[in-house]
């Protein structure tokens, strides 16, 4: 088995779990299930980024990966925080 791929999907299962968990117990599931997205999209980038920094992976296999991850998680943060702040403007 490849170490660094069982690392990304072991990161990515635990990280739906623990949040399809927090969904089922909540109300607003949707708001969860766009923070899971955001919580694997940040996830990814840190292993990627691992992967890179120590040296085990070169720029040319995890650069990719690593700089997609890194745009989509800014534009989830930014997307959600607009989104908080829209619904703490409009209470209904």
């Amino acid at each position: 088995p490849d170490t660094k791929l069982t690392l990304l999907y072991g990161q990515s299962t635990l990280t739906f779990s623990y949040v399809a968990f927090m969904a089922a117990r909540e109300k607003e599931a949707a708001s969860k299930l766009s923070l899971t997205i955001l919580i694997v999209t940040a996830g990814n980038v840190v292993v990627f980024g691992y992967l890179l920094m120590t040296g085990r992976e070169g720029f040319s296999q995890v650069g990719p990966p690593l700089s997609v991850n890194s745009v989509l998680t800014v534009l989830l943060f930014l997307f959600r925080k607009e989104k908080v702040l829209h619904a703490s403007r409009d209470p209904q």
